[in-house]
């Protein structure tokens, strides 16, 4: 291995502008892909008709919930990685990497157990019913079976990013949108010898693509090529590393799960008054992301930064880049708010001919664009406080915002 490899000193000396870009750029675009990725399966979802958005809605809602706990592990395990890397101690943050996957493999597996004997309740609690239950169920059912692939490709991500190393999981992104945007109409709609699977096509292009990254990433971690290596023959549980883990992300998991629990509240509201509205709020949500997954990349960056700089006894430089990240993000919500508005209508119709989901579409995505800037700022600053490991704040916020 050679010295570039095997630490990242350069993103805690130097300009604070240039090591965010250079962080923060290759994250944006992943979650510019992670966005693309939920907006190609609603694209072709939307083929089938109103019922079968109100489904994949729903069942996103229900996954937002149950998947509250592997956000919390992430927080956790990019704090301590991007500490120790701040430190160039490769073996420390090796040694986080391995907990956070047996962490990661155990909860997958009771989240699997959970969704599916407790999904449908769940559903029928915020409202779905008829044709759009059986949907849900049918779309939510295939995602809790690949829920391993999921979760463990996303730590693994994670694992990367908090290293400082951005690219590798650009490269895994791209490779797995890829493979869901050629599955999607293969399965949906059975082209050629495939399978017609109609929305179950759908998740299974999903589970199939995140499956296909999830080992390369894994190898990838395995064999040393990135600045964290893990190791496999010396995979065994250390309860000393995982409680710090969970120390730092449990204030996190409960943060995102008030948020979620909230999330199903809301939609639970719309679902009151039918299809078509809750048909336009998943939409709307999937819209949101276009601002908030490339806003996240700034504020996953920031979070590496903050954990590296503290790590080297940088806490000036720390607290700078979390400011000059914060502005910036605010910029990008801005552009992002004026183009909505003026272009809800034309934005809406891209996923429906329905008129009643354009006129319902138009009048959210106007209202809702006017918060961006105050999440461009929230978001951002509670994940600098995340990264320095002081995840306490940002839970007590999110509690008495959206309660």
């Amino acid at each position: 291995m050679s010295s570039e490899n095997t630490n990242n000193p350069a993103l805690t000396v130097g300009s604070i502008h240039k090591n965010l870009w250079k962080l923060a750029f290759p994250m944006i675009i992943g979650n510019v892909l992670e966005v693309a990725f939920e907006m190609f399966d609603l694209f072709f979802v939307g083929k089938l008709g109103p019922e079968a958005i109100a489904a994949v809605s729903l069942a996103g809602s229900v996954m937002f919930v149950i998947i509250a706990g592997v956000v919390g592990i992430s927080v956790g395990t990019t704090a301590m990685i991007s500490r120790f890397i701040g430190a160039e101690d490769r073996e420390g943050a090796t040694r986080v990497a391995n907990q956070s996957l047996i962490l990661g493999l155990i909860v997958s597996l009771i989240i699997t157990a959970f969704g599916l004997l407790g999904s449908e309740p769940l559903l029928r609690l915020i409202g779905a019913e008829g044709d759009v239950l059986t949907l849900a169920m049918d779309y939510i059912t295939v995602l809790f079976v690949g829920m391993v692939t999921m979760i463990l490709f996303y730590l693994a991500n994670g694992i990367m990013q908090g290293a400082g190393d951005a690219r590798t999981p650009l490269k895994l992104l791209a490779t797995s949108n890829t493979i869901n945007i050629v599955l999607d109409p293969l399965l949906i709609f059975g082209v050629g010898p495939f399978p017609e699977w109609g929305i179950v096509g759908a998740a299974s292009a999903s589970v199939i693509a995140r499956g296909s990254c999830m080992l390369g990433a894994l190898y990838l971690l395995a064999s040393g090529a990135t600045f964290v290596d893990i190791t496999p023959r010396k995979m065994r549980l250390e309860l000393d590393i995982v409680k710090k883990i969970l120390r730092i992300g449990i204030p996190s998991s409960t943060s995102l799960l008030i948020r979620s629990s909230a999330s199903l509240v809301f939609i639970s509201i719309v679902a009151i008054h039918g299809t078509f509205a809750i048909a336009t709020y998943g939409i709307g949500l999937r819209l949101d992301s276009v601002l908030l997954m490339p806003m996240f990349g700034i504020a996953s960056a920031t979070a590496t930064l903050v954990g590296q700089n503290l790590g080297a006894n940088e806490p000036m430089r720390a607290e700078r880049t979390a400011l000059f990240a914060s502005h910036l993000s605010c910029l990008m919500a801005g552009v992002v708010a004026i183009l909505f508005i003026v272009f809800a209508p034309q934005i809406i119709s891209v996923f429906t001919k329905s008129e009643d989901v354009i006129a319902i579409g138009t009048l959210y995505l106007r209202i809702v664009s006017l918060s961006y800037l105050f999440v461009a700022y929230g978001s951002v600053l509670s994940m600098a406080l995340n990264g320095a490991g002081d995840t306490i704040p940002p839970l007590i916020i999110t509690v008495v915002s959206l309660y």
